[in-house]
Parts: structure tokens; C-alpha cells; sequence
């Protein structure tokens, strides 16, 4: 049986008419397509300078959109939740206002919002917020700090010793003053200014030094006394060599005071740290009310001392100096030494007398022999010891003596007396008694040890002391017995001298520990 391939024509006509029914809508007109739609709650946001969360809501017929701005990670972030936009915007701490804009889009579409914050207060800041400068003047330089970007810094009025230069790209001004060859000191106010801020900066400098204060000088290093020398102008003085006197030795500087052009700071016995400064001084200048006044405004206590001449102490925990002014009538120099002070922590008995007496009667009387002296200690009930005979640049011939008791008022234990050569009176031979020197059972009844830490003590002599030479009116001359540096003291205005010192009890007092001696003389000169 022979198939028939040929359809009939309505089946044709049924699919053709499908196909068109099919294809009908694409060909229709485009107005009649839904379109996207994008609309915004707000198309402008004003912020307050501390910023914070503002919300956008968002309306669209398309399945996405999204949101960017050019601030955001700057100091906004932008953050989409289904048809809602979250703008957090940080503080803003500039002195001027920012602007962005935020772009929502949707499809082909798009749609803007305008975002304006407020500006941070104008702030202006600088360190430090004043400048104290030398006499010699230099070079400083100040921060400066601004939140509105454009700043200044001016002088209140000009002056020629001040010179400002702004670097704005290291926000900074450098300023630098000329020496000020002048006494006193001068100031001037800068003034700082960024947009409506002005601030004042004030500058100062010293004068020229009328007087100077040496570093305080226990346990400062070499390093550390040149660094503060020069830095205030000073030039090391050439090495002079070793005084041959009180074998001191330490490093010397001319200053650019005039009433005191030297300081040396100087120790003895080549110790390594140093012990004392001398400046060698204008006496008129030092003596003056001005100069009294000077160290009173820097702590140091002014006090009348034995010798009735200048002498001041600092006694403050940083400081701890004692100073003492040494002139001569003749000179019109003096010397300023600063030592360090040594405080008695605790009271210190002594005699109740000093044994005036006997000096005046052995040493002043000129008459006096060898055999008058040993009638005085018999008489007394003292032990004889042993006699010694010393050649050299003076024969000397010594009497040593131990007390029969130790006298409550007096608490001698032994005496030592010295004969012949007598350079101070006829310089001829004999045996007439020029000094005689009393020896203690201990070194408490007249020093301390200011040093009880070191290998080598420093005796220093008690207040207790101190008030009985001042009750019984001896002064200090304001020298020294070398190298020890032990004290002179004068009776009134009489040649009898007096000199505290610590000795050892040697062999001819049995056990040669330390004790404190009393050396009397007597040089008719110093009472002229």
C-alpha cells in the first residue's frame, strides 16, 4: 500500500497562524515595554562636623542596584540592605567643610545625592609654647600644628635680634636670635595665626651673665663640665700644670663673664670624681648687695660665718653646696670655692673650753722656755712620754705629754710641744716653745666623716664645734693648712692661731687610731 505524503492545506494554515501568534508581541510597539524605575528619599545630606548613619531609601523595579561614592573608605562607607542605603560618616576634624557625591544606580539608570559636612573648629596648635634662649643666642624651632592648613607665625613688632622662617611642608617655623651683649634680659611675643585663630608664643633670652654658678660638680663626668661650659660659651683654659700647694688638679675654662672670667673645677690627691670649683672672681663685684641677692634668688642661704666674710649653703637635695668667698684687702680679686656640703645627722658633744690659757701663756709670752714648759706639765701631773730632737730645714726639739685624766670640760688626752728653730721670731736657735699641739681620745669631740662610704674619710668639723670657736672668739682667716685643707682659725685680732685637724694616735699614744688634734701657734703678724 503506497503511503501519500502530501498534508492537507488546513493543517498548513493551523501552524502558520500559530507561529505568527507566537512572534505578535515582539513586534509590537516599544512604548508599551515596562521600564526601570529609580527614585531616592533625598537628593541632598547635610552632616554636623561629628558625623554619623544617615539613611537612603531606595525605590526600583529592577532586581539590583548599587551605590559608590569617591569619599567612600575615606571618611564615609556606604553599606546596601534590600531597598535601603546606610551612609556612616566619620567626624570630621578639619577646619574646612568637605563635599561629596553618592551615585545609587539601577539598570541604566542612575540617580545622585549631594553629601556636605560641616568643618571641625579651627584648632592651632605649637610646641613649645615658649622659647628661653642663652645670652649667645642660637637657633630653635617650633611645631606648629593646624587644622585649617594655612598658618603664620609674626613677631608682635620687628626688632633686629629676631629672625622667624616658616617651612610650612615640615610644619614648622625656625627661629633665631642674636647674642645679647646687654645685661639684661630681653622678650618679645610672637604671634601665631591660622584662619581666625591668633595665639601668642613668647620669646625670651638671658643677658649677659653678671655672675655664674658653676655645674654642680659631685660626680660630674669630664664630658659633662665641658659639654655645660661650652654650651653656655666657655673656652678650656691651656693646662697650667699641678699646684704644687694642695696637689689639685681638674679642667679650667675662661667665661664670657666679665666679673668672673675664670671657673676651674678641680679635685685632690687625683680622685676621680670632683670635689670642688674655684672661680676666680672681681672682688667689688662679689662683695656687692647684687651678687648676695643673685644667689639668694638661686637657693643659696647667705650666713655669717666665723670669719665675718661671705659665705653661703644651698642645702637642697640637688644641690648640697657650701661656697665661700677668700679675698685679700690688697687684691682686687677673690676666689669663689664651691664645695659640697656635708650635713651632721646627729648632735655632737664637745669641750666645753678651749685651753686659751695655755697658749697665751706659752706661746705669746716670748719668754717662755723648754724648762718652763716642763714645770707646767709636773705641776699639772702629767706623764712624760718622750722627748725628740728632729734635725732639717728647722732643729726642732718635741715634749710629749699624756693628761693624768681626761678633764670633763677640756677631754684633752695628750700634748705635744714644739721647740727651737723659731722663724716666726728672731730666726735664730733656741728652745722657747712656738707651737704646741693637744691630742683627743677620739675624732667626735670636734669632726664627722661626711664620706663614711669611702675608703678615704672626709673630716668635717661638727656644729657643736663650730659654736664653741664662735663663743670664744676665734674666726677663720680663710686658709688652709695644705694639702689636707685644714681650717685656720684667729683669736680676735691677736696672732694666736688655731688649727682643728685629724692625726693618728701613734706609737708614743699606744694604738695609733685616728684622733682629733688642736694645733695652737703664735705668729705676732697675723695680729697686726
Amino acid at each position: 500500500m503506497k503511503m501519500n505524503n502530501k498534508q492537507p492545506i488546513g493543517t498548513f494554515l493551523s501552524g502558520l497562524l500559530l507561529t505568527l501568534a507566537l512572534l505578535l508581541p515582539s513586534c509590537m510597539p516599544k512604548s508599551e515595554v515596562e521600564e526601570t524605575t529609580l527614585t531616592l528619599d533625598k537628593s541632598s545630606i547635610t552632616s554636623n562636623k561629628d558625623g554619623g548613619d544617615v539613611t537612603v531609601n531606595v525605590s526600583t523595579n529592577n532586581a539590583t542596584w548599587m551605590a559608590y561614592s569617591a569619599a567612600e573608605g575615606k571618611w564615609l562607607s556606604l553599606k546596601q540592605e534590600g531597598n535601603t542605603l546606610t551612609i556612616s560618616i566619620k567626624a570630621n576634624v578639619a577646619g574646612v567643610d568637605r563635599k561629596t557625591t553618592i551615585i545609587v544606580s539601577a539598570g541604566p539608570f542612575s540617580q545622585r545625592v549631594e553629601l556636605t559636612q560641616s568643618a571641625s573648629d579651627a584648632s592651632l596648635e605649637y610646641d613649645p609654647a615658649e622659647l628661653a634662649f642663652g645670652a649667645k643666642g642660637g637657633r630653635k624651632v617650633i611645631n606648629v600644628a593646624s587644622n585649617v592648613g594655612v598658618w603664620n607665625v609674626v613677631p608682635e613688632k620687628e626688632v633686629e635680634w629676631l629672625k622667624l622662617s616658616a617651612e610650612p611642608a615640615l610644619h614648622r617655623v625656625v627661629v633665631e636670635v642674636q647674642e645679647n651683649e646687654a645685661y639684661d634680659a630681653r622678650v618679645i611675643n610672637l604671634v601665631a595665626k591660622s584662619g581666625n585663630l591668633t595665639k601668642p608664643i613668647k620669646v625670651s633670652q638671658a643677658g649677659k651673665d653678671k655672675f655664674i654658678l658653676p655645674l654642680a660638680p659631685e660626680g660630674a663626668t669630664n664630658f659633662a663640665i665641658i659639654y655645660f661650659e661650652q654650651d653656655r660659651g666657655s673656652v678650656i683654659k691651656p693646662f697650667a700644670g699641678y699646684d704644687d700647694m694642695v696637689m689639685n688638679h681638674g679642667i679650667s675654662f675662661l667665661t664670657t663673664c666679665e666679673n668672673m672670667p675664670v671657673i676651674k673645677y678641680a679635685t685632690r690627691f687625683q680622685r676621680e670624681t670632683y670635689e670642688f670649683v674655684e672661680i676666680t672672681a672681681k672682688k667689688k663685684a662679689v662683695l656687692s648687695e647684687e651678687y648676695k641677692q643673685f644667689m639668694e634668688s638661686h637657693g643659696y642661704k647667705y650666713y655669717d660665718d666665723l670669719i665675718g666674710k661671705r659665705r653661703f649653703q644651698n642645702d637642697s637635695k640637688e644641690t648640697m653646696q657650701e661656697v665661700e668667698i677668700r679675698y685679700q684687702d690688697d687684691s682686687d680679686e677673690c676666689l669663689i670655692v664651691f664645695t659640697k656640703l656635708y650635713k651632721q645627722e646627729k648632735p655632737m658633744p664637745t669641750m666645753k673650753k678651749l685651753h686659751l690659757d695655755i697658749a697665751e701663756r706659752f706661746l705669746k709670752d716670748t719668754s717662755k722656755t723648754i724648762e718652763d714648759v716642763e714645770n707646767f706639765e709636773n705641776e699639772t701631773g702629767s706623764e712624760f712620754i718622750i722627748r725628740l730632737k728632729w734635725q732639717g730645714k728647722f732643729a726642732t726639739k718635741n715634749l710629749f705629754y699624756r693628761m693624768p685624766k681626761v678633764d670633763p670640760d677640756y677631754l684633752t688626752y695628750g700634748r705635744i710641744w714644739f721647740f727651737g728653730d723659731d722663724k716666726y721670731r728672731d730666726g735664730k736657735y733656741n728652745e722657747k716653745p712656738y707651737q704646741m699641739y693637744e691630742v683627743f681620745d677620739n675624732t667626735d669631740v670636734m669632726f664627722f666623716n661626711g664620706e663614711p662610704k669611702e675608703v678615704s674619710p672626709k673630716w668635717v668639723l661638727t656644729k657643736e664645734f663650730q659654736d664653741l670657736l664662735r663663743k670664744e672668739g676665734f674666726k677663720d682667716t680663710g686658709k688652709v693648712i695644705s694639702p689636707y685643707k685644714w681650717k685656720v682659725f684667729q683669736y680676735k685680732n691677736t696672732g694666736i692661731l688655731l688649727v682643728p685637724m685629724v692625726g693618728q694616735r701613734d706609737q708614743f699614744f699606744e694604738d695609733g687610731r685616728a684622733c682629733a688634734e688642736l694645733g695652737w701657734l703664735y705668729i705676732a703678724e697675723a695680729g697686726k
